[in-house]
């Protein structure tokens, strides 16, 4: 098996807000050369987007990393830091000093003009690239650091691809983007009041056939040895009415040994009663009181006759293992 097979099965099974300190542990054995690696960065690219990742700009806002607002990268000039030192050569005219012999001697002469600095212009790419609907921005950040800036601003992609040549489509689908912003309205009352604050972020994207809805919740609590997400995703069709979509939950719970949970529910799809922004997200509360009620239940079970018995015989460390130790390996 390769190293990097080995660093990407690393990656894709970092519980989420951990993967920092598994790419410090890697580093500590390998180096960082691994980070530069195509298969890597797409590696990376692929955790961030299946765990929905939530970035904070330096204006304190934030945005929502999902497969559905992936953009193509850009590409940026920016003043390098060598300066362009230019020559230029000074030919013989009619004054030229004469020799000793006093026949006349054409002098070249090479002057080097150094006039305003200029330097060499750099080439950026900004390999990850993403747009967020509900924040109205274009934003790129750092794979490795997750230092984010925003792009643009104040741009609806969706809305601003509509055909202007066709008045009777462009009138359909601007209808279609108040529906996803009135989604999107509804969306902000059912977060405030069903999830704790500043843990979660939602998306809602929109073409003609269809309103998407994405929700990252991630809650960390590392000084106490645990962390978790509640991500879901939902469609709604709006020719049939209907809505689908499917709910994932991860948990680690670290403080005497390395418990996981990973579940998944699929919820087919189903009509929605009335099919407008508050009918759509009442019918995802719904669904997701109902089955967090349920894993409250599972939880409690688990606790009681799974956790207890665990614990006799699970090692108490307390710390992180060191990787970086010399003679390690």
């Amino acid at each position: 098996m390769s190293a990097t097979r080995v660093i990407k099965f690393f990656i894709k099974n970092s519980p989420v807000g951990e993967l920092a300190d598994v790419l410090e542990d890697i580093s500590n054995i390998i180096g960082q050369d691994f980070l530069k690696q195509p298969e890597i960065k797409q590696a990376l690219r692929e955790y961030y987007e299946a765990h929905k990742i939530q970035l904070s700009f330096t204006d304190g806002s934030q945005g929502l990393v999902t497969g559905l607002g992936r953009q193509e990268p850009l590409v940026r000039y920016v003043q390098g830091s060598i300066p362009v030192q230019s020559q230029a050569q000074k030919k013989a005219g009619l004054w030229d000093d004469e020799n000793e012999e006093g026949e006349s001697s054409q002098q070249l002469e090479y002057e080097e003009q150094f006039q305003e600095e200029q330097y060499q212009q750099e080439q950026i790419v900004e390999e990850f690239v993403y747009y967020d609907p509900v924040k109205k921005a274009k934003f790129s950040f750092h794979p490795i650091t997750l230092e984010a800036k925003i792009e643009e601003e104040s741009v609806d992609l969706e809305a601003s691809s509509l055909p202007s040549n066709i008045v009777q489509l462009r009138q359909f689908f601007s209808n279609h983007y108040v529906f996803r912003n009135d989604v999107i309205e509804q969306m902000n009352l059912y977060v405030a009041r069903q999830f704790r604050r500043g843990t979660t972020l939602f998306t809602v994207f929109a073409d003609h056939s269809s309103i998407k809805v994405e929700v990252s919740c991630h809650n960390f609590n590392f000084k106490n040895y645990w962390g978790g997400e509640f991500l879901s995703s939902y469609n709604a069709d709006v020719s049939n009415q209907q809505l689908d979509g499917s709910v994932k939950v991860h948990n680690h719970y670290f403080e005497q040994g390395n418990i996981q949970f990973n579940l998944n529910k699929n919820f087919p799809a189903s009509k929605v009663k009335s099919f407008n922004g508050k009918g759509i997200v009442d019918q995802i509360a719904k669904l997701e009181t109902d089955y967090q009620e349920g894993l409250e239940e599972m939880y409690t079970e688990v606790s009681e006759k799974l956790l207890k018995g665990m614990r006799r015989i699970l090692p108490v460390t307390r710390t992180k293992f060191d990787w970086s130790r010399p003679n390690l390996i």
